[in-house]
This record gives structure tokens, C-alpha cells and sequence, in this order.
């Protein structure tokens, strides 16, 4: 075996440790059998002799230095190094990922050229989870030599946690992949922009050696083995001398036209040196704006509550680690505070070295491209948000994708590969990496993290936050609560000094308050955001909604992922299995930034974003960034807020029948309430309720919550609401503005009275259908319970024909069994509080509703117009606006002056 590890500038501190670390333990995990050393290869922009580690069990005695630049060919250049490549069965490549197009090009090519392309290679890209999602990650060293050789592994390794994720694996290496008994095969990996790190597999190192695998023979240059045995000719292929029966082995193989694409696309173009230079630019740190987690000790804290909650761990020791987390956030906090202030001195500095280095790269370039590459390349505060590559070792560096590897990177991720669950990361100042043991299973995942703060508002309390002050200890928690906020405060003007002028808008951002740490986020002055008890650490803070992976099931015709369909009645939407993404555990946002950086929280699910429930107003982008996430891209982003509008509604009502504490169910419900307020005051909709309603014509749009109490909106009784938007919506959007309305004071009574308009009105849509079709006609003789067919007293216009026979009271069920009402439209009126009272009181309003329009309803063209022509005739309307104080006496009374 040879480990061919980068020790390039980038990898300077904790990344080239960690990659000694690894060294050490796969000398270590080797079977004793194997008598043959490991080959090391030190390699940066040259390659160094080759490190013969003769003992398996001790491996490398010393960490390896780091820098110079990063070209992975250099290993086909030294013939010591070539030798070792050549004689072993298996090469390890160990680097940061961080490389320039020509050389991807390049070691592609030479990987070939010199007969490596037959070797199963294992590619290990160190980096931090945290940083972005996989399809962010910088991998361009792995493309290189993943696109040529059969038998691949491509693994990252996540430095502040110590947990390995399989990114790509093909070959015999897919054996690594979990299987599915199921389905009979291994998970397909599917790689794309809406991935989240705890979405992909774990694996250990100690995995790979269970693996066998089998030699190749040499191969050309120009020849690529791909999957069972087949062995191409790339040229060949290319310029189509390549017979029918090979292209069609090729074709319905995904792990060969993965393959063969990953070699094509390594094939870019190379950097000028004003590239170069531009690479070497350095972020401008962010001046602090989220505490660190000192030590680590926020995450290891959690983690060894999450894995306690997992046991039956007595409640003495579950309060004590509780404990223990909310001293880490914290201390997080105080020193957040104190190195705000140093931050900034630093700044002036890097923005100094960004724009010397800016001025040469311009001086090199052709005068007419100056101006657009200074507007592209702006020095500031916030101009160079990604790490450049370096050698300073308290910094890291990154080397900045140019357009062609930015273009290759879609291919790599939209090819589907073999996957499964979880991931997230730690703080940069890991001495060493962590491995935390999974929560459940290989698909769960742990992590560390970064700042985070909460403390309590002066808001007032919920129930369930009221309920949670006052455990066993109430009084030491509130005296520590006092002490904690004197001591902030205390430092805060401290550490403030010197810089504590700011302007009233700053101030308004609520730059003074502690800081969101979930990215995106920001509080504001005044002060509008939810705070209760969180679930996992119990303090009383700034909660989140935990976002998490929808189930498996899926619906026909439901928009495809990254489709962003435009919906015609996005508050409807809130009911299909794709959009369950909301989970019921709620935390602080302290605690919710390491449960997305682990992947899962207590209740098993994966924990894919989070919404922090500060001032919606103002942190728009963040929800609609982490909702379309969530969602994976199906919706268009103007429908966005009013589908998760939807999605809280609906969770709303499972939250009322499902097995929880009765503290649980509450805090929910009120967290629930507070986001759909928040939501109805930012959310725009068609002044017609929707697009469809709007009869072509183009609407202007209106708050929601502005809406609903305009133009007798929620009154489709009264006689000048002619439009009847809220009738007309679907069923499922109408419960979710009914919700919305009985909020906003809408009372019980009014509540009912409306559903039973909705039934009503959905009876005059089936009915003019059901007319309209060539099907049997209705058979209204044993609806009204009549002896003579309605039709019959219509003609005749014989009151006669009423006979004591007909019914004064028609039931829900009886609308749904004659086909007046579908059996979806009475499973979306169950979800509400109204209905149970309709079935048992509103049959004999339903009874007079219905021989109205057995007689009458042929003579409207539409539901809008009988509808609106029913609600102004005298003798319906007690029928309309007082329906459930109609008995069966009245009702026969009412039916007989029809």
C-alpha cells in the first residue's frame, strides 16, 4: 500500500496533523499478514523520497511539515515514487481538495500516460462540514484521478469531528455503501445542490480493509477499465470507432457514464498568473459576528446529552448535562463579546495585503478587461468570502475556482451515485480529530460546531415556558440568570470600547443584542422573535424550527426536484408527503446549530436546516434560503412563504393527535401560532387570493393578513362579498386561511358558519359538474327523499309533489356517498375544529340548501353565481348565515315555501 499525503501550504496546522493521524491508524488497522511496508509519499508542488514504514503497528513517528504549493502530478514525476505506485496493490491520495485547473488536467492525463489508471485508489479530501454542503465542497484533486481508475473511493473527512462521509465510490469500493434489503441493493448516492452533509454515509477506515480487491491488467494511455471487466478506448469512443454492444454496455451502466463523463470534464484549461495572484487574496474575517465554541465543549456537551437521552439515563444525570450545555453556550458568549473588538484591528491589515495583490493582478491583465475584473474583484469588508490558499499557519487558505472548474462541478454532483445519511462539523481549533459513536445506526451522524447565544427577552412567557422555570432548582437558575446578564454586560462595555459609536441603524439590526449563530440570522431592536424552553438543553431563549428530511414516499405529479414549479394555490399545498419537513422538536438556536452539524437530534430524524424565529421581516432570505432547501427546489420562490405557510398548518393539526406530553403539544402549537402570524404579515398574495381566481387578468398583491379583514373577505354571506376568493380556494388552502382567520379573532360561531358555507358551495361545484357530464343524472329522488323526481316539481312547479316523505335532514356522510362532496374535501374538513359540530347540528339547514338547489340550481351557470343569487333570497337566509339553528321542524317549514 502506498499513502501518497499533501503537505502542501494549505494543509499548514490542523489539517496536516490530521492527515498524519490517519496515516498512523491505517498502518495500524493492516492485517498482520501483510509483510510489506507502506510506502509514504510526501508530496506538495515536489515530491519528496518515499518513507518506508516498516512497523504496521507504529506507522509514522512524526508528524510531517507542511508547504509549498499543490500539484499532485509530481508524484508520476520522481521515479521512486512512480516505483512504489507501480508495486503496490492500493494507493491512498490524502489532500486538502484544493487545486488549479491545469493541474487537474494535467494529473488526469499523467495518471494515464504513465499506467496508474489500473490501480484502485482511495481519495481522501480533508475539510471542514461546516464550511458549506457537499456540492460546495472543493474536490477538484479527487475529480482528477476518480475519473480515470475502476476502482475508487472518494471519502471526506471532516477535521473538527473526526467523521468520514462517502462522497463517491465505484467498483468493488461500492461494497462500502449501505444496502437496502428492501430493495435489494445498495443505496444509490445522489449527489446534487439541495444535499446536506447528514445525508451522506458514514464510513470508518477500519471498513476498507474488509474489501477485496482484484488487479487489472496494465493498460495504453488512451484505455479506461470501467465496470464488469470492460476495458475502452477513450479516442476510439470519442470519434465513434466503437462498436454497438460496447456503447450500449457503457450507456446502461451509471457508474460507467459517470466515469466516462469525470474524465472528459477534468480536461479544463489552465490559470494565468493574475489568477494566481487573485488565489493568493485573503478573507476578511467577519469580525466576529458568531461566538466560537471554546474547547469544544458546547458540542461534546451535547453530544453526550444526545447519547444519554438515547439510554435510560436517570433524570439527576439528563439535568446535569443539561447543565453542562448551557454553561458551554454561555462561556461562548463572554468571550464572543471580548474578541468583537480585536477583530476589527485586523481588518485594515488584510485589506491593505487584498489590495496590493489586486493592483499587480490588473497591472498583468489586458487594459480593456481592468474595469470589469475591479468590479468583479472588490476589496472590503465583504469581498472575499472564500479562503485563499497560503502558508501562514495561522491561517487558511483557498484557492479561488475559475469559471471552467466551477462548471465541472455540476457534473460531478449530478450524477447519481450510492448514498445514506448525516453529517456537520467542529471547531477549527480541534487539537485532534473527534469520532464520536452514532446516535442510532451507521446513518446517524455527530458533530461539533461554532458560537452560538441565547438569552432570555423580556417577552411575555408561554405556558409551557412558565411551566419549565419553575423545576426542583427554579430559584438558583433565576439568580444565575441575573449574574450571567450583570456579567455580559459588564465585559460587553469592556471589550466595547473605543468602537461603541454606531449609527440608530446599526443599533436597529440589534447588533448589541447576542447574536443569532444559525448563519443568515439576525435579531433586531425592537425585539420580535419566540422564545420558550428549549426541548434539548432547557433554557428559556430564542427558539428554532428544526427542518428535517421529508419521508421516502412520494406523490404522483408532484413538481420534481429543482423543478420550482409555479403553483396556482400554493396554501393548499401544505398536506403532501414531500413537504413534511418540519420537525416537532424545537430548541434554542444555540442548541439547534450543533443538532444541524451533527444531523439528527433525539427523536432520530435528519436534521437538514433551521429556522430561527427572530423577526421574519427582517430575515427573509434565511427562510426562504433553508425552506427551498428543505423542499429541494420544487416550488417557485414567489410561492415559497405561502407553502410553508401551508406546511405550518398542516403540522399544526397532526401536532393535535400525536403521541406527546401535553407540555409538548402546547409549546408547539404556540410556537405554530407566533410563525403563521409572522408569516401572514409579510406574506404577499394575489389580490384575488390567487392567479387562478383572477379570470386572466394580472392582480396586484396584498398582505395576507391585510387581506382576510378587507371587502367582507371572511363573510361570503353578505351580500356585497360578490367575489367569494375564500370559497372558491380549494378545500386545503380554505382550512389553512380558516386557521389563519380564527387567530386574527374570527369567532367560533363565525368559524362554523363558514365551513358550512364551504361545504355548500363545494356542493353547487360538484353538482353543476356532475350536470355537465355525460354520467347517469343525479338521483335527486332519494337525496330529498321525495316520491316524484325533482325534476318533475320543477316543471310543474306543483308543491304537491313535496310529500310528507322528503327529508329535513341530510348528513355530511350522505353528500359524500352521493358524490356531492369527495371523500379528500371531507378529510381536509376533519382537520378542523368546525366540522363534528356541522355533522351533528347542520343537517337541516343541509336538507333546504339542498331542495333549493335541486330545483333552482339549473339555472346558474356557475357555483359563484347560485351561490350569490342563493344568499340574497328571503327564505334562505337562515339557511346562509344562521345554519346551525335550523331544526327539522323549520327546516320543513323553509322546504315547503320553496
Amino acid at each position: 500500500m502506498c499513502i501518497a499525503v499533501d503537505r502542501s501550504g494549505s494543509t499548514i496546522g490542523t489539517t496536516i496533523k490530521t492527515e498524519c493521524n490517519v496515516v498512523r491508524e491505517l498502518c495500524h488497522l493492516r492485517r498482520d499478514l501483510n509483510q510489506s511496508p507502506v510506502k509514504l509519499l510526501p508530496w506538495c508542488d515536489t515530491a519528496y523520497a518515499p518513507i518506508t514504514l516498516h512497523d504496521a503497528r507504529t506507522g509514522l513517528r512524526k508528524n510531517l511539515d507542511a508547504g509549498g504549493g499543490t500539484d499532485p502530478a509530481v508524484l508520476f514525476k520522481s521515479e521512486a515514487c512512480l516505483e512504489a505506485l507501480r508495486a503496490a496493490g492500493i494507493w491512498v491520495l490524502m489532500t486538502d481538495g484544493q487545486i488549479f485547473d491545469s493541474l487537474v488536467e494535467n494529473f488526469a492525463t499523467r495518471t494515464a500516460e504513465v499506467g496508474l489508471h489500473n490501480k484502485a485508489c482511495i481519495v481522501i479530501v480533508f475539510g471542514d462540514a461546516s464550511s458549506g454542503r457537499p456540492a460546495t465542497c472543493d474536490i477538484s484533486v479527487g475529480i482528477a484521478i476518480y475519473a480515470v481508475v475502476p476502482d475508487c473511493l472518494f471519502l471526506f473527512h471532516d477535521i473538527p469531528t473526526g467523521i468520514v462521509r462517502i462522497m463517491q465510490a465505484k467498483g468493488r469500493l461500492r461494497k462500502l455503501l449501505p444496502f437496502v434489503a428492501g430493495l435489494g441493493r445498495r443505496i444509490k448516492l445522489v449527489v446534487s445542490q439541495y444535499t446536506a452533509w447528514a445525508e451522506l454515509p458514514r464510513t470508518s477506515y477500519e471498513d476498507i480493509f474488509n474489501i477485496e480487491i482484484s488487479t487489472i491488467r496494465n493498460l495504453e494511455p488512451d484505455e479506461m477499465a470501467l465496470q464488469d471487466g470492460l476495458i475502452i478506448n477513450l479516442p476510439d469512443m470519442l470519434a465513434g470507432r466503437m462498436d454497438e454492444a460496447t456503447i450500449e454496455q457503457i450507456i446502461k451502466d451509471r457508474d460507467n457514464l459517470r466515469s466516462v463523463a469525470l474524465a472528459s470534464k477534468t480536461r479544463g484549461t489552465g490559470k494565468d498568473l493574475a489568477d494566481w495572484l487573485r488565489g493568493q487574496q485573503k478573507a476578511v474575517p467577519a469580525k466576529s459576528t458568531m461566538p466560537q465554541d471554546i474547547d469544544n465543549r458546547a458540542y461534546k456537551s451535547i453530544t453526550d446529552l444526545l447519547k444519554a437521552l438515547r439510554t435510560n439515563t436517570p433524570e439527576e444525570k439528563l439535568e446535569e448535562l443539561r447543565q453542562q450545555v448551557r454553561t458551554a453556550h454561555e462561556s461562548n458568549l463572554d468571550d464572543f463579546w471580548g474578541n468583537k473588538a480585536r477583530d476589527e484591528e485586523s481588518e485594515s491589515e488584510i485589506q491593505r495585503r487584498n489590495i496590493r495583490l489586486e493592483t499587480h493582478a490588473a497591472a498583468i491583465d489586458s487594459k480593456d478587461k481592468d474595469d470589469e475584473r475591479q468590479s468583479r474583484y472588490t476589496i472590503g469588508k465583504s469581498g472575499y468570502s472564500s479562503e485563499r490558499r497560503g502558508a501562514t499557519p495561522r491561517a487558511r487558505w483557498r484557492a479561488e475556482p475559475s469559471r471552467d472548474l466551477e462548471k465541472s462541478t455540476p457534473i460531478y454532483t449530478s450524477y447519481d451515485q450510492d448514498s445514506g445519511a448525516a453529517a456537520p462539523a467542529e471547531p477549527e481549533n480541534s487539537a485532534s480529530p473527534v469520532r464520536p459513536e452514532p446516535l442510532t445506526g451507521s446513518s446517524s451522524a455527530y458533530i461539533p460546531a461554532e458560537p452560538t447565544g441565547y438569552e432570555p427577552h423580556s417577552q411575555p412567557q408561554s405556558e409551557y415556558s412558565e411551566y419549565m422555570t419553575k423545576p426542583k432548582k427554579s430559584s438558583k437558575q433565576e439568580v444565575f440568570a441575573v449574574m450571567r446578564r450583570w456579567r455580559r454586560k459588564k465585559k460587553s462595555s469592556q471589550s466595547k470600547e473605543g468602537w461603541s459609536e454606531r449609527s440608530s441603524v446599526t443599533s436597529q439590526l440589534g447588533d448589541d443584542l447576542d447574536p443569532v449563530l444559525l448563519p443568515g440570522f439576525r435579531r433586531r431592536i425592537p425585539v420580535e422573535e419566540f422564545t420558550g424552553c428549549c426541548m434539548l438543553c432547557n433554557s428559556i431563549s430564542v427558539l428554532t424550527l428544526l427542518l428535517k428530511s421529508p419521508p421516502p414516499a412520494t406523490t404522483s405529479g408532484f413538481p420534481e426536484e429543482g423543478k420550482y414549479a409555479k403553483i396556482a394555490y400554493p396554501l393548499a399545498m401544505g398536506h403532501f408527503v414531500e413537504v413534511d419537513v418540519i420537525s416537532f422538536f424545537l430548541t434554542c438556536d444555540a442548541c439547534a446549530y450543533h443538532l444541524l452539524q451533527i444531523g439528527t437530534c433525539p427523536t432520530s430524524e435528519i436534521i437538514i436546516g433551521a429556522l430561527c424565529l427572530v423577526c421574519l421581516s427582517e430575515n427573509q432570505a434565511p427562510w426562504l434560503e433553508a425552506v427551498d432547501q428543505a423542499v429541494k427546489g420544487r416550488f417557485d420562490i414567489g410561492d415559497l412563504m405561502a407553502i410553508f405557510f401551508a406546511i405550518i398548518n398542516g403540522k399544526m393539526v397532526e401536532n393535535e393527535t400525536r403521541d406527546a406530553s401535553l407540555v409538548e403539544k402546547n409549546l408547539f402549537r404556540e410556537c405554530a401560532d407566533w410563525t403563521l402570524r409572522s408569516l401572514a404579515s409579510i406574506l404577499d398574495v394575489p389580490t384575488t387570493l390567487s392567479p387562478a381566481l383572477s379570470d386572466g387578468q394580472m392582480a396586484l398583491t396584498t398582505p395576507l393578513v391585510q387581506m382576510i379583514v378587507t371587502n367582507h373577505f371572511s363573510d361570503p354571506g353578505h351580500s356585497d362579498n360578490k367575489e367569494l376568493l375564500l370559497l372558491r380556494y380549494p378545500m386545503a388552502g380554505f382550512m389553512v386561511i380558516l386557521k389563519l382567520l380564527c387567530l386574527n379573532n374570527l369567532s367560533p360561531e363565525q368559524a362554523r358558519i363558514l365551513v358550512f358555507q364551504k361545504i355548500i358551495f363545494q356542493v353547487i361545484e360538484q353538482y353543476m359538474t356532475m350536470r355537465r357530464s355525460a354520467k347517469r343524472p343525479l338521483p335527486a329522488e332519494a337525496i330529498l327523499g321525495l316520491n316524484t323526481k325533482p325534476q318533475q316539481a320543477v316543471d310543474t312547479n306543483d308543491s304537491n309533489s313535496i310529500l310528507s316523505s322528503m327529508k329535513t335532514s341530510i348528513s355530511v356522510s350522505e353528500l359524500v356517498q352521493f358524490g356531492l362532496l369527495d371523500g379528500e374535501s371531507l378529510k381536509r374538513l376533519q382537520d378542523g375544529e368546525q366540522v363534528e359540530i356541522i355533522k351533528s347540528r347542520g343537517g337541516p339547514a343541509m336538507a333546504v340548501f339542498l331542495h333549493q338547489l335541486f330545483r333552482h340550481g339549473h339555472e346558474y351557470f356557475t357555483a359563484t353565481e347560485c351561490f350569490n343569487a342563493f344568499k340574497v333570497q328571503p327564505s334562505m337566509t337562515n339557511m346562509m348565515l344562521a345554519p346551525l339553528g335550523i331544526g327539522p321542524g323549520l327546516a320543513a317549514d323553509l322546504i315547503s315555501q320553496l
